[in-house]
């Protein structure tokens, strides 16, 4: 967060600077010119890669179910809790640890 707030720190002092360079600019010259300096900061901003998108979705699905996971137990009862958990449990067993 940190790091945008100076990012937009730096491309505001930068519009500043144009349009100090230039003070005949009408407004519909500064707004185009802020456009375009935003525009340009956009397309150098890093890149994620495609596995470090999938990661983080996955990460914040997997979170955000183990914060719902324990309301959905208490709303459903606490069979259907126990059924549930016993399902889980046959997809997490370890085949070879069985005898």
């Amino acid at each position: 967060m940190a790091n945008a707030l100076a990012n937009d720190a730096l491309i505001q002092q930068e519009i500043d600077q144009q349009v100090i360079q230039n003070p005949k600019l009408s407004f519909a010259q500064k707004k185009l010119l802020r456009k375009s300096i935003l525009k340009a900061s956009v397309a150098n901003a890093p890149k994620n890669s495609s596995f470090q998108t999938i990661l983080s979705v996955s990460n914040t699905m997997v979170g955000s179910s183990l914060l719902v996971i324990p309301v959905l137990f208490q709303q459903s009862g606490i069979l259907s809790a126990l059924i549930v958990a016993l399902i889980f449990d046959l997809f997490t067993i370890d085949g070879s640890q069985q005898t």
